[in-house]
């Protein structure tokens, strides 16, 4: 399902620019009404071997802005929106549920209300699509505590996309999914890599840009309210669909 929520303020919403886990901590909140879900989402979510999912992303914030580069802010005009998409039923239900009840919540140091919102779905996405990141893309793995990110014309990318996408799916369905699914980098510039932090000590590196995405269309409806690659409920992963690709 996708969530669609509109906040407003009395004042600015000031953010730092690194504001993914605020995010993130505002819909953990949300969730948290709902006391049994939330602790199985914070200590477990979906499993699969020892890949944990929580089933869940989100986009950037979206608003009338203005960037302070010394204080490292961005301050959001009065009114700020906010895209949540999901897979989960039982993280929907208890979103949807929490939405028709809450009014105030706090964002950051910021108290914002909760004007109103719109949930929908997403019925059917075309086989072969060409896509744009919202939120970056992120690939990684980790070997001897370390951390390694990938740029999306390392070898293997596209496979590593993959084998995500079907740990996600067996996570839930505990089986394998109709089609495997493949990314292919269409038009990606230096411009289009983003490094930030995740809670001030975590660095993340992903990628922007456009790619051709295909698969079964249930599969491509399962990564479009998932989210792709790494660190969706983190934020990141999220994209939109610039249309449908077809092949004469």
């Amino acid at each position: 399902m996708i969530f669609k929520l509109y906040f407003s303020s009395d004042e600015d919403i000031v953010l730092p620019l690194s504001y993914h886990h605020i995010v993130q901590g505002l819909i953990y909140h949300m969730i948290s009404y709902n006391e049994e879900y939330s602790d199985f989402l914070h200590n477990k979510g979906r499993t699969y071997g020892n890949a944990t999912f929580k089933l869940f992303t989100f986009g950037p914030l979206n608003g009338v802005y203005t960037v302070n580069t010394h204080k490292r802010t961005i301050n959001f005009h009065n009114k700020v929106n906010l895209e949540i998409r999901s897979p989960d039923l039982f993280f929907c239900d208890t979103l949807s549920n929490v939405l028709a009840n809450i009014h105030d919540v706090t964002l950051g140091k910021n108290l914002i209300t909760l004007d109103y919102y719109e949930i929908g779905t997403c019925d059917y996405i075309p086989s072969k699509i060409k896509i744009k990141m919202l939120s970056p893309l992120v690939v990684y793995h980790s070997f001897e505590n370390k951390t390694y990110y990938h740029d999306p014309l390392d070898e293997d990318y596209a496979g590593y996309i993959n084998r995500n996408f079907i740990k996600k799916f067996l996570a839930v369905f505990g089986e394998m999914p109709p089609s495997s699914i493949k990314l292919t980098p269409l038009a990606i510039g230096l411009k289009d890599k983003y490094v930030t932090t995740f809670k001030r000590n975590t660095y993340i590196t992903g990628w922007k840009g456009i790619y051709l995405l295909e698969g079964d269309p249930e599969c491509l409806k399962y990564v479009y309210e998932c989210g792709l690659g790494s660190k969706n409920s983190q934020g990141f992963g999220m994209f939109e669909i610039i249309s449908e690709v077809t092949t004469h």
